[in-house]
């Protein structure tokens, strides 16, 4: 053999070396070859190549080394190219020494893109400069080469590596920088789709345009994905590039190839629309999600026909992936049973893809698809979980538990050490945050749900410090001593005295341990992101504590959480992306606000004024700060929450004072309330009920309730009553059934601290409590099973057989011809019935007796502290059957379930219709009216609170709004007459007067989960709530100890005072004699 032979052999071997990836023998036969050169300026075609590929295989080994010795070896394929790259200027003949200049420049930008792709922080930037610098050369020879085809084919080979390069650069890139990038990337692409539709070879053509089309739509994707404020163009552009290559693939000759390129443009404009999806609300984003949904089904489709069955599997595996994200998407964005339906189709699409990641031939990949499926199922029950209440809330917390639990077992099976160790991480973490989340939700002890959070990530913290990647170890490891803090401080705000006080040191102490390993971060505006997120933490801690503190330990506290949250904003002030900047200094201006804020509502004297100027000082800056955002719906989003702020300082302060002073502050106050009115118009109405209208509407109220101005007060209790219930309709009704409502509608403020009774049997109250007196011992708690919640009864099973009829009849309408007729409803009412006539003898005889004896019965008294009734909307009475009215509108309102309980329900007074005769006095009835058939009739409506003037003012609107009724009874339309059921059970006959009764209403459908069925009564009823925590008292009836079951006051008694020391016990003395008790046969 000889020298030439012998060389050719030996690069032949290493080439075939490299292709089996041994580098190490590849570089050993490739020395070998430039070794036996024997004339080094006449054999430079031999030696270029051989420098050729040991630059390859160098290059292959950096590409799986990290740290310095990955530089090494990229130094070392780089100094092999420049050898090709010298040796190719060598050659005499001028076009070849072109093409060589030109595939050299290729492996030097290549060498570069791919170290730069490697590397972090500063020196990734002069690594894609000078990746693009030799592309650039590759370009400038490629024009110069005669061949016009293969001029613009090496143009071509270029100008996509120049643009990935300002792509990727892109990606890594942040705010301004990273858009210029992003443009550069797409002039590029542009440039080479130009250059791709003059190929003379068809095939090539469409292939090369196929791909600069899908660049072009990436670049525009990741530049929407990246940009704050409206990005509807962007998408637009892409979704127009991306259609463009979808057409072209569709031209492709390979059919394999064809159906690949196909999949792979489906694809991206699927996440095109579900990007957008995300970003839009209401019936924009239905549509969008929609169309995402087609184009992956579509992508499904294409994917089951690949002939390479594991490629197949790979394909439709992702595919579903995708699609399961559609659905849980919108389940997040939808409420009640439309999200538990989307919920369950997501579940279904991972539970598909979870069955194909097991047939996948690789064991590794099947893992690796299995964790992230197994991740995705967990985070469709932790998401259902966070938006459900009830019995289901631990199940669907189990659900995740369990999802995550497997990706956790399947993680440690990696052989991959370091994938492993990533993928474990995310598993613990995912852990701890379903037990957080649980914890957070729990009504009473979650010490031990707090307990598994910590230990999660304690064991996250552990496997963060084994990461071999030195930053990557501080990321994670910051992160989880964030967690940590967060759940110390979650568990101290649930906590009191001594105990809640060392869980908030314990927070604190995570939180400083991150603040030390957010220094260390090498990314500059990373840590400063991180040391901002950590000052949020501890000044959060300590203003914790400070509200749990009192006097100079709280004022010290406040301090702390002031400094720290100053020290956020410093930090907010030096980030260089301007929105996220302002978005972080509006939360530090907001928290600082909130501090001064909670410091003076504990303040008294001198300190109240300076305190209160300091949060409105704050408050004003969080309000300048909103204009400087471009996002408008963010931007109005900040400046309602910052004018409800300002208008909380200005009506606490004027509680705090008196006379004119007080009025100033109120008006101040009530424009800043105002202010956010006007400005919520501006919202989409989905956007508008997210932003809590309830709450400003209620201050609103409260200030001009203060002031005694009820014409203003009446006029906001309304308008919020009739925009929630009748936003989307007009009727001739609706004004009048409005004002009733807002007359016999009691919130809070107006019931103060009033106290309602509710009658019951013993047998009842002792099931309320979990207390059965024949069967209760002393020794162990109360077997939570045992306690029943209380019930909201059907109207059906009234002992007013007329109920819901009174006020049909005084406008003279036969009973409503709806789906709700009295023999097959569709919906019916349900109430539980509450009276202001507390101990009362008639109350006793009639209600809650038990085997017939009469004043046998208990009195559970609610409200003596007034603070039983929570601010609830007249929404949550009727929100089934609002539903069921929107289906014949085209825009109908979706009811809000997500945080609706019964337990929250609006109260209503009940009015009373009498109609005279000669036994009535006229002063029984605080009104005398004619009706249509020339009736006299009288509304009897007891006063609520001690201002007369107010009684009279809901008199006088009562009889306004009933004469307008009357007056259009005569031509009530259908819709009308369904409006009417809004009202029909707040009027009851003359004869109940003396019940004084309240109510708590709810209309629900026949056949809804919500609804209940008993076995022992044989009836339905909602459930209203678990009320241990919420009576203020119980007082038995005078005939308690003569109801059967050898019942003792005293044990009742004792047993009271065991488990619930805070609702007091009372034995009624009213005067009546016990008849005897009523036999069962």
């Amino acid at each position: 053999m000889n020298v030439q032979d012998l060389i050719e052999a030996l690069i032949r071997e290493g080439v075939a070396s490299f292709n089996n990836k041994e580098f190490d023998k590849a570089i050993e036969m490739l020395n070998q070859a430039l070794d036996t050169v024997e004339d080094k300026n006449t054999q430079i075609q031999e030696q270029m190549t051989a420098q050729y590929w040991l630059g390859c295989c160098y290059l292959g080994r950096a590409m799986k080394a990290k740290g310095e010795e990955m530089n090494k070896l990229f130094g070392y394929a780089v100094e092999h190219y420049q050898q090709q790259l010298a040796l190719a200027k060598q050659l005499e003949d001028k076009q070849n020494c072109i093409q060589q200049q030109n595939y050299a420049q290729a492996a030097l930008g290549r060498c570069y893109f791919k170290q730069a792709m490697k590397t972090e922080g500063e020196d990734t930037i002069n690594l894609f400069g000078y990746a693009v610098e030799h592309y650039q050369q590759q370009l400038a020879l490629a024009e110069q080469l005669v061949d016009e085809q293969n001029s613009i084919q090496e143009q071509i080979y270029a100008r996509p590596w120049i643009g990935r390069c300002y792509f990727e650069q892109a990606m890594k890139g942040k705010g301004e920088a990273a858009d210029q990038l992003f443009w550069r990337a797409i002039e590029h692409f542009q440039q080479w789709l130009k250059l791709a539709e003059q190929l003379v070879d068809e095939p090539n053509s469409i292939q090369e345009q196929n791909n600069a089309q899908f660049w072009i739509g990436r670049c525009y994707f990741e530049q929407a994905m990246r940009v704050k404020g409206d990005v509807t163009k962007m998408f637009e552009q892409a979704v127009k590039h991306l259609q463009q290559q979808l057409k072209l693939t569709k031209q492709l000759a390979d059919e394999t190839n064809c159906f690949q390129e196909q999949i792979n443009a489906q694809h991206w404009l699927g996440r095109c629309y579900f990007e957008q999806a995300t970003r839009a609300e209401g019936e924009s984003a239905a549509k969008l999600f929609e169309l995402a949904v087609e184009y992956h089904q579509q992508q499904l489709k294409l994917a089951k026909q690949l002939t390479d069955e594991q490629n197949s599997i790979q394909q439709q595996q992702d595919t579903l992936s995708w699609l399961g994200r559609c659905y849980l998407e919108q389940a997040i964005k939808a409420k009640g049973e439309a999200a538990d339906q989307l919920f369950a189709q997501a579940v279904a699409y991972f539970q598909k893809e979870l069955a194909l990641a097991e047939q996948l031939a690789d064991e590794q990949n099947s893992f690796q698809k299995q964790i992230h499926t197994q991740s995705w199922l967990g985070c469709c029950s932790l998401e259902q979980a966070m938006k459900t209440k009830g019995k289901d809330l631990d199940q669907l917390f189990a659900q995740a538990v369990g999802y995550y639990q497997q990706q956790l077992g399947l993680a440690e099976q990696l052989i991959d050490e370091q994938n492993s160790l990533k993928e474990q991480i995310n598993a613990r973490f995912w852990l701890g945050r379903c037990y957080l989340e649980q914890a957070m939700r729990v009504k009473g002890d979650a010490t031990k749900l707090f307990e598994q959070a910590i230990e999660h990530q304690y064991q996250w913290l552990k496997l963060a410090k084994q990461l071999a990647d030195k930053q990557n170890s501080i990321h994670s490891q910051n992160s989880a001593q964030s967690w940590l803090g967060r759940c110390y401080a979650e568990q101290a705000t649930k906590a009191e005295g001594e105990v809640a006080a060392k869980l908030f040191e314990q927070a604190i102490e995570h939180f400083q341990q991150q603040l030390t390993l957010a220094k260390q971060l090498a990314d500059e505006q990373n840590s400063i992101q991180e040391q901002n997120n950590v000052q949020s933490g501890l000044g959060s801690c300590y203003c914790g504590q400070a509200m749990k503190a009192e006097g100079e330990v709280a004022a010290k506290l406040f301090k702390q959480a002031v400094e720290h949250r100053q020290q956020q904003l410093a930090l907010a002030e030096q980030l260089a992306d301007e929105q996220n900047s302002i978005q972080e200094q509006i939360y530090a201006q907001a928290s600082l606000g909130h501090c001064y804020f909670e410091q003076v509502m504990r303040a008294e004297g001198e300190a109240v004024t300076k305190l209160f100027g300091q949060a409105v000082k704050h408050f004003q800056q969080w309000l300048e700060l909103t204009e400087q955002m471009v996002n408008k719906l963010n931007r109005i989003q900040e400046q309602n929450n910052a004018q409800s702020w300002l208008g909380r300082c200005y009506f606490e302060q004027a509680m705090k004072v008196e006379g004119r002073e007080a009025a100033v502050l109120f008006e101040q106050a009530a424009e800043h309330f105002q202010q956010r009115l006007e400005r919520s118009k501006q919202l989409p109405l989905s956007g508008n009920k997210q932003n809590n209208k309830s709450s400003y509407l209620y201050f609103l109220r409260k200030i001009y309730s203060h002031q005694q101005k009820w014409e203003r007060y009446f006029k906001w209790k309304k308008q919020e009553i009739q925009e929630n219930l009748f936003e989307n309709k007009e009727g001739d009704l609706t004004t009048a059934i409005s004002t009733i409502l807002a007359v016999l509608n009691i919130p809070p403020m107006e019931l103060g601290s009033i106290p309602l009774a509710h009658y019951t049997s013993p047998s009842v109250c002792e099931r309320l409590f979990g207390i059965v007196s024949d069967k209760t011992n002393d020794k162990g708690p109360v077997d939570s099973n045992k306690v029943s919640p209380m019930r909201i009864g059907s109207s059906t099973y009234m002992n007013d057989p007329t109920e819901g009829e009174g006020l049909l009849g005084l406008l003279s309408l036969q009973d409503l011809e709806l789906e709700n007729k009295a023999d097959c409803p569709a919906y019916n009412a349900f109430f539980t019935c509450f009276s202001s006539r507390v101990n009362d003898l008639n109350q006793f005889r009639l209600y809650g007796k038990e085997n017939g004896v009469e004043a046998s019965g208990c009195c559970l008294v609610f409200n003596k502290n007034g603070d039983w009734l929570k601010e609830s909307d007249v929404f949550a009475s009727f929100r089934s059957f609002i539903n069921k009215l929107n289906e014949d509108f085209e825009e109908s309102v979706e009811a809000d379930v997500a945080d609706s309980e019964d337990e929250n329900l609006p109260l209503y007074q009940v009015a009373y219709i009498a109609y005279h005769d000669e036994y009535i006095a006229e002063e029984k009835c605080g009104k005398w009216l004619l009706n249509k058939n020339n009736q006299s009739f009288g509304i009897r409506l007891k006063p609520v609170g001690k201002n007369p003037s107010w009684h009279q003012f809901r008199i006088d609107k009562l009889e306004e709004a009933l004469m307008e009724l009357m007056e259009k009874s005569n031509n009530i339309s259908d819709e009308d007459k369904k409006a009417l059921e809004y009202i029909r059970y707040l009027f009851k006959d003359f004869a109940f007067r003396d019940e004084e009764e309240f109510r708590l209403l709810k209309i629900e459908q026949i056949g809804s989960d919500n609804i209940k069925y008993c076995q022992t009564t044989k009836s339905v009823y909602l459930p209203y709530a678990d009320i241990r925590d919420i009576v203020d008292e119980v007082i038995l009836g005078t005939n308690y100890e003569k109801s059967g079951k050898e019942r003792k006051a005293e044990v009742f008694q004792h047993l009271m005072r065991k488990y619930y020391p805070n609702v007091k016990v009372s034995l009624s003395s009213l005067p009546i004699n016990a008849n005897p008790p009523i036999k069962k046969d």
